[in-house]
């Protein structure tokens, strides 16, 4: 009877002690927002890479929206930016190389911290509708896009050495 009694104790004292810990991140401010993000959406018909360089007080910051086929896209500056209890607006305008006037927003929520932060938010052109709904695109801070690049890279270097060594 002693040995039940005492694996019980045991089980209910492990649960306490062994519960991973999960990092909680708090809402997005507008210091937290300054840094470089990066996005990726369209996997698997038409991919495009954002990549985004926010500065402190809503000035030079940049949004560059880039085909990876044709290596070829175009650069949109800030000119709005709203950050509140981690809600998050952003619009930018198109700069370069067309001036047309027209841009790209984002509305969403963001959490994170200086170094390692995310947004999941609605996203469009300005002829594009605001959406509702779950958010279905996200922005995380830092060159995630490129890490991932250059992982493919190194991966198809590795294939490579591989299979040329079993011949």
């Amino acid at each position: 009877m002693f040995r039940p009694i005492l694996i019980s104790l045991v089980l209910f004292a492990v649960p306490g002690t062994g519960l991973p810990s999960q990092d909680v991140y708090p809402s997005l401010t507008r210091e937290t927002l300054n840094g470089v993000w990066e996005g990726l959406f369209g996997i698997g018909t038409h991919s495009t890479v954002l990549h985004m360089v926010i500065t402190p007080n809503n000035g030079d910051s940049y949004l560059s929206v880039m085909d990876p086929e044709s290596l070829k896209g175009t650069v949109f500056r800030m000119d709005s930016c709203t950050v509140n209890a981690g809600t998050v607006k952003l619009h930018f305008t198109s700069f370069w190389p067309l001036a047309d006037g027209g841009g790209w927003w984002f509305d969403g929520e963001g959490f994170g911290d200086k170094t390692h932060a995310w947004i999941e938010a609605h996203f469009g052109t300005d002829l594009d509708k605001p959406r509702t709904g779950p958010r279905t695109f996200t922005l995380e801070k830092g060159p995630w896009v490129r890490t991932l690049g250059e992982a493919s890279a190194r991966a198809a270097e590795d294939i490579a050495n591989v299979s040329s060594g079993k011949k």
